[in-house]
């Protein structure tokens, strides 16, 4: 049975070459997922107070965060410091992510 797994060991997306870039296109499009173990979003201790559900509106099952403008949806109306944490930390994700799509 094929894997669906397309597994990069690397914690540096500097490190990838040419080679690991088609590999991973390659992958994907034959329905592979790329797979990173050793390369995950860093945050500080402090975004432990954001994972808890009563930051969201109970209208909405999740949160939306655009990184452009910086608007957030489907909060609550935390107070200004946790409000400001999130808008940090799903700032710091959108970038995060956004480098890891550039590099690969």
């Amino acid at each position: 049975m094929a894997s669906f797994l397309h597994e990069l060991t690397t914690d540096d997306l500097t490190q990838l070459n040419e080679t690991h870039k088609q590999a991973a296109l390659n992958a994907l499009e034959h329905e592979q997922i790329i797979f990173l173990p050793n390369y995950f979003f860093k945050h500080d201790a402090q975004a432990s107070i954001l994972f808890n559900e009563n930051l969201l509106d109970k209208r909405h099952k999740n949160l939306s965060f655009n990184h452009k403008n910086q608007q957030l949806k489907g909060q609550a109306a935390p107070e200004i410091h946790v409000q400001t944490a999130l808008k940090t930390f799903l700032d710091a994700f959108a970038c995060f992510s956004h480098d890891l799509i550039s590099r690969l």
